[in-house]
């Protein structure tokens, strides 16, 4: 399930800030957290060309970008509307993610993999400066690789219905809002004389950037405005405990591009802000 706040507060509405962010219990729960930070192309122009040529969930073997979420955490409290609808804040956030030589995106080619051939031309003529072009001069396997770390502190408020059976279950619980997000993100942009898949002894893939060169650095750090999605199966709650099984949270601005603002080179690559999924299995809450 989502790493949501689904704790109820007595039926009727929620005072207004800041009583709507005291804690209203805690929570043990079991599931995992994913965020995908994916780096794009666009023209001089400014128009997003939809290209990616860094992927950083790319399914090799340390790139996984899916872990485990902290298993205990606050929440906040929840209100009824009615018998089948109900509003609330929501607070969360995610462990620091960490992905060494993420993978080009574009041509698979035997033991290597690099961007395609319309990506190549648009680095060369809109992104590389001329010490870039003498590095990768005379190498036909050069590729465009990066190291990144990203973390996200989300709190927010949702609007939802749900299913009521009976007096203590909800089932089918959906709702819409908005968070505001803390996000960190740090890129190393590496030109690499080859891109190369291996195997490790249990035959599992992974990729090597050979021959690294960092070319720059991108840091960035601030508040965004989202929008976020909630789901959960089954709820059962009570005046001292809440149980959850089956639900998730997500972000829905995957596809917003941000600039970068690389230190030597213009901003004619942008990143996919990152794609948060929050999915609990199953919690059990504590209301205070």
């Amino acid at each position: 399930m989502v790493s949501l706040a689904s704790v109820y507060a007595d039926e009727g509405y929620i005072p207004f800030f800041p009583d709507f962010l005291e804690p209203d219990g805690i929570k043990i729960r079991n599931g995992t957290t994913e965020q995908k930070l994916n780096l794009r192309t666009k023209d001089n122009g400014g128009q997003d060309l939809n290209e990616t040529i860094i992927n950083s969930d790319s399914g090799l073997e340390g790139q996984n970008t899916r872990m485990m979420m902290t298993p205990i955490t606050l929440v906040l409290p929840e209100s009824l509307m009615n018998s089948w609808s109900f509003r609330g804040a929501f607070i969360d956030y995610t462990p620091k993610i960490s992905i060494k030589d993420a993978s080009p995106q574009g041509e698979p080619s035997g033991n290597n993999r690099r961007q395609s051939q319309q990506v190549r031309d648009f680095l060369s003529n809109s992104f590389f400066n001329d010490d870039d072009k003498s590095f990768i001069s005379g190498k036909d396997k050069w590729a465009l690789s990066a190291d990144t770390e990203y973390l996200y502190y989300v709190v927010g408020y949702y609007w939802g219905i749900f299913i009521p059976i009976g007096k203590t279950n909800r089932i089918l619980k959906s709702a819409l809002g908005f968070s505001i997000v803390y996000s960190e993100t740090s890129i190393e942009l590496n030109l690499c004389e080859e891109y190369r898949i291996s195997y490790n002894d249990e035959g599992n893939e992974y990729g090597e950037c050979v021959g690294k060169k960092n070319i720059d650095s991108s840091y960035n750090s601030g508040f965004h405005f989202t929008p976020v999605m909630h789901i959960t199966i089954w709820e059962r709650y009570s005046k001292s405990s809440i149980w959850v099984f089956g639900g998730m949270n997500q972000n829905l601005t995957g596809f917003v591009g941000e600039n970068l603002n690389f230190k030597k080179h213009s901003n004619s690559i942008i990143s996919s802000d990152p794609a948060t999924t929050f999915v609990e299995i199953l919690s059990y809450t504590y209301r205070f």
